[in-house]
Order: structure tokens, then C-alpha cells, then sequence
């Protein structure tokens, strides 16, 4: 059904715009779903299908359809695409049905999904808990959380714990816990899915890294929990105080968009500025240095950020214009061909690409999302 190196042609629900996906970078398990295992420029892949959404994991990637089908590609070794067998997939196959949002981890191998029912099921690696499932046996299948039921919304798989949030703005987690990460007021880790402690019934956005989460409150106030390591919880501790609930960062009451790699945090305000935190060992952070930083900082002085993205070592960052820039690390090629050396200050990337709706960053890789492509002349 796919044809390698051709335009992999998706879109929204309308009929009244064309979105095309490219991935790009490390390759070595065939995530890039181009029917082989070399590391790679932009490239695209032709069906008839329209597609609506993507995720991508450390070493693999996952589609979703306008029919509520799930595809993917990439490794499946620890059962994260949902496969029996174990085996990589080099391009895109079915994996499940039904399915509405799709969520995954740049440093993990746990796949989720709600499906149109409202239901969250998971698939692959378990050994915490992760995936809520009531066990710590690796799935190699799609398997429904059954504890609380419907209404799942929105949520984040860190590298071994996850956190999602219910219609109802409760937020639940569950998996590793030693540093107090799940944000149920101890450090015991779970296999089943709890409210974090406060109760609150007002969470709307959250994203999850190694160890740590950071979440956004329907008031525009912003939260994180776990070790603050690097500074990642944006306390200003840096590294000396990890937090078993959810904590708020400074008094702001205008966060609007968050995103964690591995170990950093990028967020975006209502007034659109962007803001970083946290590791800035490939210059992620995008301060043109590799310096940490244990608050949220302001990058540059823009104002017309909307969207961010981040994979584990690197950013993608959207504009009110359609275009998108990216930093960090570079090494496989995941943010731009032709180099890999890391991209220390937010940098555009090239004319021809424009009006992108998404861009999600693997462990290497990196997949596009846009609704207009204009060929390099």
C-alpha cells in the first residue's frame, strides 16, 4: 500500500486542505516507514488514505487515520506497536481500530490511545507500570485500562511513567515513581492509574520526561513534579529538591502550551512568547549556549510562537505564520539534512516547507505535518 519516496498525501476531516507527512533522521529500525534502515533526509510516502494525526516514539512512529485506524512503523521489541512477535516494521501496517488521539514518548517504548468511546488503551513496555494496566508485564497488544472506566482525554507518556487527564480535569498517573514523579505524595510506584494528590479538577494540558511532568491548569497556571535534575521541575533548585506533588512555577497565570524532552521543558504563553528550562546539553534550550537553566527563561523576544514540540534532545517550535523553527540536537539529521552539529538558537526551516500544523520529535527522528509544500527551486 505505501510506495517509498513519494508524497504520503493525509488530511483534516475537510476536504478543503491537503496535508502531507516527511520524516526525517535516524532510521535504524525502520521508523521513518521507507522500507529500509538508513538514515535519511526529508522523505515522504504515497497513499490514498487521509491521515490526521502522528506520534512518535524513541525508535518508531505511529499514524492515525480519518477512518480511526492506527498504523506504525519502527521497532516493536518490547511490544510498542501493539504486534505479537516482537518484530520491526520497515513501513506502516494496521495495528488497531477505533482510535481518536494517539500519544507516545521520545525516550520510551509505551504506546497509548483513546479511542472514539473515550477509553485509553496501551501497548509495550511495563516493567514500572507505565501503562496502567494492573500488571508489569510488557503488552504486545492493545489493552484497555479498566479501573476508571471512560472519558480519557488528553496525556503524556514519560520514559517509564505516564500521566493522562479525564474529561472531568482530573489527572491520573501511573509507572516509576522513585523520585515522586507521579505526584501522588509518595514514591511508590504504581501499575494502575491514581489522581495525583491535590484533587484538582481543573487540569487541561500536561507533558511528561524522564522522571519529572509538567502540567497547565485551566486558570493558566503551570505545575511540575519529580526530580529536578538539570532544573528541570523550573523551581530553581536545580537538582536539589525533587517534588512529590504538584508544585506550582512561579505565579504566572498565562502559560498556554508545554513540551518536555528528556530532560528540558519548553512552554509557550498566551502572549506568545516562548520559554525554556531545564538540560541544555545540545543546546535544546535554544539561548545559543549549553548552559541549564533552573527557571522558565525567555527565548529571544518574539511574540507570535503558538505551538511547540519537543523530541529528547530537540525542538520544534511553531509561528503564527505557518512557519516552524527548530534547535538542539542534530546528530541524525532530525532537524535539518546536511549537518550534525547541534542548532544552539531557534532556527527556521527551509521556505519550501510551510503552513505546518505538527512536527513531533522521536529519540533521532523527527515527522512533519504540513498543508502546503512549494519544491525547492
Amino acid at each position: 500500500m505505501f510506495n517509498n519516496n513519494m508524497f504520503l498525501t493525509i488530511g483534516e476531516t475537510s476536504t478543503s486542505s491537503i496535508q502531507v507527512f516527511y520524516t526525517v533522521g535516524e532510521n535504524g529500525n525502520g521508523q521513518l516507514g521507507i522500507n529500509d534502515l538508513v538514515t535519511q533526509e526529508y522523505k515522504v510516502i504515497n497513499d490514498d488514505s487521509i491521515w490526521i494525526d502522528v506520534a512518535a516514539g524513541h525508535s518508531y512512529s505511529l499514524f492515525l487515520k480519518d477512518d480511526n485506524t492506527l498504523w506504525g512503523c519502527g521497532s516493536n521489541n518490547s511490544g510498542q506497536l501493539g504486534l505479537s512477535g516482537g518484530s520491526n516494521r520497515l513501513t506502516p501496517v494496521q495495528l488497531t481500530t477505533g482510535v481518536s488521539k494517539v500519544f507516545s514518548n521520545h525516550t520510551g517504548s509505551a504506546s497509548f490511545v483513546v479511542k472514539t468511546d473515550g477509553t485509553l488503551y496501551s501497548s509495550g513496555d511495563n516493567n514500572f507500570g507505565q501503562l496502567g494496566i494492573n500488571t508489569t508485564i510488557d503488552t504486545f497488544a492493545f489493552t484497555r485500562e479498566t479501573t476508571l472506566g471512560t472519558t480519557w482525554s488528553t496525556g503524556a507518556s514519560g520514559e517509564n511513567h505516564s500521566c493522562f487527564i479525564k474529561t472531568d480535569g482530573t489527572l491520573h498517573s501511573t509507572g516509576y515513581n522513585f523520585y515522586g514523579n507521579l505526584g501522588v505524595n509518595d514514591t511508590t510506584n504504581r501499575d494502575e492509574f491514581t489522581q495525583e494528590s491535590s484533587l484538582a479538577t481543573n487540569w487541561s494540558k500536561v507533558s511528561a520526561g524522564t522522571w519529572f511532568s509538567v502540567a497547565i491548569k485551566t486558570d493558566g497556571t503551570m505545575y511540575s513534579v519529580g526530580t529536578d535534575q538539570d532544573g528541570r521541575t523550573g523551581q530553581g533548585t536545580n537538582g536539589t529538591t525533587d517534588l512529590d506533588e504538584f508544585t506550582q512555577i512561579g505565579t504566572d497565570t498565562n502559560w498556554a502550551e508545554i513540551a518536555c524532552g528528556e530532560k528540558s521543558v519548553h512552554a509557550i504563553k498566551t502572549d506568545g512568547t516562548l520559554w525554556s528550562w531545564g538540560d541544555n546539553s545540545s543546546g535544546q534550550l535554544g539561548h545559543n549556549d549549553y548552559v541549564d537553566r533552573s527557571t522558565p527563561t525567555q527565548v529571544g523576544a518574539d511574540t507570535t510562537w503558538s505551538k511547540v514540540y519537543a523530541g529528547r534532545f530537540h525542538v520544534f517550535a511553531l509561528k503564527t505564520d505557518g512557519t516552524v523553527w527548530a534547535c538542539g540536537s542534530n546528530f541524525n539529521n532530525q532537524i535539518r539534512p546536511g549537518s550534525t552539529a547541534d542548532v544552539r538558537v531557534f532556527t527556521k526551516i527551509e521556505d519550501q516547507f510551510k503552513n505546518w500544523s505538527k512536527i513531533v520529535g522521536g529519540g533521532g527522528h523527527s515527522i512533519y505535518l504540513t498543508n502546503s509544500f512549494q519544491p525547492k527551486v
